[in-house]
């Protein structure tokens, strides 16, 4: 339609720290859901969305789904094979460095530190656990978490893989908790129910507002919330 909107037409050249709109979700396969992903973007006006299971290959793919008007990062498995990987969409009015990372056995994950306006900062950091053992997992995060827990205003996303029968796994939760992190999804994320797909912050951040479960995008939905930087 020669009217339709796009992500570059519904870009805000004054988005501020206090008004930017992230959204979340598991595509399995983005190469098919690029239109989808514009759609969403479009309808709420998002600045940021990370995404998890994009089975990109290469770099071409993603710039092949990336919406007029962003830029991308992405980390695609280790080893190749088309499946998980790990992206970043971002308004081209926001800077952007990825951080060096470590590589770990039970997760895949992206660290990249976006400026908003001439300084203010946070870090993003969009993980993907495809399964396995979760005590391996917890051990491996636990870790992960002592060497990222000075950063500033962390934010920490993604689609964790831990049903549990009060929704997220006790286990993994107390590691959180203890960590000085709280999980603000509290709505089921998949279509066979539990909440899978998380956004972490400090409470002392106060960064997190308004979080929202949307409508199915794959057999995950879309996960909304506003980001305040103070």
């Amino acid at each position: 339609m020669a009217n339709k909107k796009t992500a570059k037409d519904v870009k805000k050249p004054d988005t501020t720290k206090e008004n930017i709109q992230f959204g979340l979700v598991n595509a399995r396969s983005l190469l098919n859901k690029a239109d989808d992903l514009e759609e969403q973007i479009v309808r709420f006006k998002l600045d940021i969305v990370a995404v998890t299971e994009t089975w990109f290959v290469g770099d071409s793919d993603m710039k092949e789904v990336c919406p007029k008007g962003f830029k991308a990062v992405h980390e695609p498995r280790l080893g190749g094979g088309g499946h998980g990987g790990v992206a970043i969409f971002y308004r081209d009015n926001i800077k952007h460095s990825v951080k060096p990372m470590e590589e770990y056995e039970s997760f895949e994950y992206i660290d990249v530190s976006l400026t908003i306006g001439p300084r203010d900062k946070i870090t993003l950091i969009v993980i993907y656990r495809p399964g396995g053992s979760r005590v391996d997992f917890r051990e491996e995060f636990k870790g992960f978490l002592d060497s990222v827990k000075r950063r500033e205003n962390l934010m920490i996303v993604g689609d964790f893989n831990l049903p549990h029968e009060d929704n997220v796994d006790k286990k993994f939760m107390k590691i959180i908790q203890s960590h000085g992190l709280e999980q603000h999804v509290k709505d089921p994320t998949h279509v066979d129910g539990g909440i899978l797909d998380l956004i972490l912050s400090r409470p002392s951040d106060s960064l997190v507002k308004n979080v929202r479960v949307g409508d199915l995008f794959s057999d995950h939905k879309f996960v909304r919330c506003r980001i305040e930087i103070h």
